[in-house]
C-alpha cells in the first residue's frame, strides 16, 4: 500500500523546485521507487489520486512503465486521460507505451 503522506511530501517538495533544479531527478527517483514497488498498489493509488497529483506524477509515467512493463498500468493512465482530459496526458501515455517490450501497436 502506498503511503499518501509520503507521496504528498515528495510532490510538495517537487512543486517548490525550479524545473531546471538538478534535485528534481532525486524527487522523481523517490517517486519511481514508490510506484514501481507494487503494480496493483500503484494502480489503486492513481485511480483515487487527485487531479493535481496526477499532473505531477505524469512526469514519470514513462519511467514507471519501463520498470513495471504492465499493460494494466497503461490502461490505468489511459483512464486517467479520459477522467482528466484537460491534463493532456496523451504524450505521456505514448512515451509510457513505447517503453513496453514486445508491444505491437
Amino acid at each position: 500500500m502506498i503511503d499518501n503522506r509520503v507521496v504528498d511530501r515528495i510532490l510538495g517538495e517537487r512543486k517548490n523546485m525550479h524545473p531546471d533544479d538538478p534535485c528534481v531527478m532525486d524527487k522523481w527517483n523517490e517517486l519511481i521507487k514508490i510506484f514501481t514497488y507494487d503494480e496493483m498498489s500503484t494502480i489503486a493509488y492513481l485511480n483515487n489520486c487527485c487531479k493535481e497529483n496526477i499532473e505531477w506524477i505524469s512526469e514519470i509515467f514513462e519511467d514507471i512503465s519501463e520498470q513495471l512493463q504492465s499493460f494494466r498500468f497503461i490502461e490505468c493512465i489511459k483512464r486517467l486521460a479520459i477522467k482528466y482530459p484537460d491534463l493532456d496526458l496523451e504524450q505521456d501515455i505514448s512515451y509510457a507505451k513505447k517503453v513496453l517490450k514486445n508491444v505491437g501497436e
